[in-house]
């Protein structure tokens, strides 16, 4: 008995003594382009596949949009998938480093939501974002102030008017810029960030309202009398994104870019840039698209 029970004994130690094997290093996807529009509606997911499959392309999936914002719930995913289809094909995001670029952008500036920019600062909060010359990586926490100036000095001397008032901070920063008119006219505020990828400033929504209006003359919008429409409703939410995308000429950028390229075009520096990197490496591997070490 006692024999026996060493022998077992062994067979555990051995056993636990194994190397674990490693998991399977993840197989990334052959490069496809977006499929034209079939014309149909599928059934299930795996008769989309297939003809996907049979056409040599791909659609933008739950899947994808999962890489690209992992935390983020099927619902949010689910409500904008179709529009994300319609208007890849339609504003020509449709290779595979174009795709992988707009869905981690996507997913990191707002995770697919259709968001407004709330504003609503604390004091040190309000000084980091917008109080510096040469943006926050210039603010000391410490003394709360700049390292290299201040760029709205009024953010200090006037505090107690702007923390923690969305309006009028937003009429403050985001005055005489991107179209807006000065602090008084209220521009800046009206205008603030919206929809998936914070299309601000009044010449973004002119510019969206003209393109909406010429590619939809059954559906006239107007988006500078209405901005909250680019919130408030899924499909503008997501069609602003592809617009600000276009206009601002990113698909050349995707094309031939870095992720830090694409990041600066967007966000206007590189905020975030670790997390974009991480995102857009998970959605270039289901896309076949080149990933960035």
């Amino acid at each position: 008995m006692l024999r026996r029970l060493m022998a077992l004994l062994a067979m555990l130690v051995l056993c636990t003594a194994l190397p674990v094997r490693a998991a399977a290093q993840q197989q990334c996807a052959q490069p496809r382009n977006l499929c034209a529009d079939p014309q149909m509606c599928f059934m299930t997911q795996k008769a989309q596949d297939d003809w996907a499959d049979a056409h040599n392309c791909t659609f933008i999936t739950m899947q994808m949009l999962e890489a690209a914002d992992p935390d983020g719930s099927s619902a949010t995913h689910e409500a904008v998938l179709g529009y994300l289809n319609k208007f890849a094909r339609e504003y020509a995001v449709n290779t595979p480093a174009r795709m992988a670029h707009f869905l981690s952008q996507i997913g990191h500036e707002s995770g697919f939501q259709a968001t407004t920019e709330s504003l609503s600062y604390s004091a040190k909060r309000m000084h980091q974002i917008f109080g510096c010359k040469g943006g926050p990586k210039n603010y000391s926490a410490a003394q709360d102030d700049c390292t290299k100036g201040r760029l709205r000095d009024k953010l200090w001397t006037q505090q107690s008017d702007y923390e923690h008032n969305a309006e009028n901070l937003g009429n403050y920063v985001y005055a005489n810029r991107n179209g807006n008119g000065d602090e008084a006219s209220g521009d800046g505020y009206k205008y603030r960030g919206r929809g998936l990828i914070q299309l601000t400033g009044r010449t973004n929504y002119q510019g969206f309202q003209d393109r909406h209006n010429a590619l939809n003359p059954d559906d006239q919008q107007s988006f500078i009398d209405h901005p909250e429409l680019v919130a408030d409703n899924t499909e503008y939410a997501v069609e602003s994104a592809f617009y600000f995308w276009d206009a601002h000429g990113i698909n050349a950028t995707a094309d031939t870019g870095t992720v830090k390229d694409v990041t600066e075009a967007v966000n206007g520096g590189t905020n975030g840039y670790d997390d974009r990197k991480k995102r857009y490496n998970a959605v270039a591997c289901l896309l076949g698209a080149t990933q960035e070490t």
